[in-house]
């Protein structure tokens, strides 16, 4: 949810995260997990060889695993 308020908008987000109501996530770290992976049309193998390494992180068993694919529409976004 805050990577989706951050894209719409960075100056509300901004002022959601200084207000002191929630505790967010910077932006700087938002962006940094938006580019952990490349974001490239169609199926990238580089998405699910990161939430592998995640899940083997975090130490999720097998059962928690279990996943799917989603279509979504696209935007183009200029690099900040």
């Amino acid at each position: 949810m805050c990577l989706s308020i951050w894209n719409r908008s960075p100056e509300a987000y901004k002022e959601l995260r200084e207000c002191g109501m929630l505790v967010l996530p910077s932006g700087r770290h938002l962006q940094n997990y938006k580019n952990s992976c490349s974001q490239n049309p169609g199926l990238n193998e580089s998405v699910g060889k990161w939430m592998a390494q995640e899940a083997k992180e975090r130490n999720i068993g097998l059962e928690g695993r279990e996943g799917g694919i989603i279509l979504d529409e696209m935007a183009i976004q200029v690099y900040l």
